[in-house]
């Protein structure tokens, strides 16, 4: 099936079939941890379905080592876009984070940036010189806002509580 390709038509499908068979591997390792069964079978199936390909193409002439290497880098390019793409493809969760600010003007700073990006928040009723807030994120992007937000807040201290969204 290979014999018949140059080197370099070798190289480009080789490389195509490794990097597709990783993204694949990828994924349906992360489906095992955090899919269903069924989800977790199907991919399972499509990925070793393909990897028969992928053991045809290295059986073929070529050397060894350009397999190796074309297999080590196919790993990382594969692994991070398989990763990428799950991520991307992972549903929003509620986060709810509990932060304690002892600095005031940082509280406010905090709490501006907050109000500004439409984040939701209250604020708890504390006797002592702390400020608590009660933020809640509902998407990737707005839990980077409060990230970065904390990042600027260096007298911050949080815990952080999640729950999958439900409507």
């Amino acid at each position: 099936m290979f014999e018949n390709l140059s080197f370099t038509q070798f190289l480009l499908l080789y490389l195509v079939l490794q990097v597709v068979y990783v993204i694949l591997n990828t994924v349906t390792n992360i489906a095992k941890i955090k899919c269903s069964k069924l989800i977790a079978s199907i991919t399972s199936a499509i990925c070793y379905g393909f990897y028969v390909i992928v053991v045809v193409a290295t059986a073929s002439n070529q050397p060894i080592w350009v397999k190796m290497l074309l297999t080590a880098v196919t790993n990382v390019v594969g692994v991070y876009i398989g990763m990428w793409v799950m991520e991307k493809l992972r549903k929003d969760k509620l986060w709810k984070v509990e932060i304690t600010i002892r600095d005031k003007v940082e509280a406010y700073n905090f709490k501006t940036t907050l109000r500004k990006e439409d984040i939701s928040f209250n604020i708890v009723g504390c006797e002592n010189y702390d400020t608590i807030f009660n933020v809640y994120s509902k998407s990737q992007k707005e839990s980077e806002i409060i990230k970065k937000a904390l990042a600027e807040a260096t007298t911050a201290k949080y815990i952080i509580h999640q729950s999958d969204l439900r409507f």
